[in-house]
């Protein structure tokens, strides 16, 4: 059975070599994840939009350098944290926090259950914002998008051992915060 990475992988390399179809089937892949990454990063889905289009023109320009031995979706992911850093840079110098994304709920829920997974949400939501802006990156990486140690330290440009130390003291100070 071919996996997630050998068919992203797959379909990078027939880009480079000129299938539109590929290109576009991986667009379509990770257009929705990319977008709700950048908007985690950033706080606004209208600025999310533009940093995701910019983020896939810049895949699509420098296809050509993916090396297909590597996980496409870490190769994407780190294009987009950097467009989004460049953004902040630019546009939010001293930009607090983003805000973090609604959570989603079962649409059979009750209203009593609803009520309650919005105020946690909440709660959640304020002890993360209490943390600085590198340690809620990795919470959020490890638990938004559901990386692995490993892509986290590919996407931020890290070390492996940096990366796992600053989100063991992120849920540290975030178990603390939310006593």
């Amino acid at each position: 059975m071919e996996t997630n990475d050998h068919i992203d992988a797959r379909l990078a390399v027939a880009a480079t070599r000129g299938d539109d179809a590929a290109l576009r089937r991986l667009f379509e892949r990770y257009i929705g994840p990319v977008h709700s990454f950048v908007r985690r990063f950033v706080g606004s889905s209208d600025d999310a939009e533009d940093i995701t289009q910019q983020s896939f023109v810049n895949v699509w320009k420098h296809l050509d350098r993916y090396d297909a031995s590597r996980p496409f979706s870490t190769w994407l992911f780190t294009i987009a944290h950097n467009e989004a850093v460049n953004w902040l840079r630019r546009k939010r110098p001293d930009a607090l926090t983003p805000e973090m994304e609604d959570t989603i709920t079962d649409p059979a829920a009750r209203p009593d259950e609803l009520a309650l997974q919005a105020a946690s949400a909440r709660f959640i939501g304020n002890g993360m914002a209490q943390l600085d802006e590198p340690a809620r990156r990795v919470v959020s990486l490890r638990h938004d998008d559901g990386m692995t140690f490993r892509e986290m330290a590919d996407v931020l440009g890290e070390p492996l051992n940096t990366v796992k130390s600053r989100y063991r003291r992120a849920l540290d100070s975030l178990r603390k915060l939310l006593r």
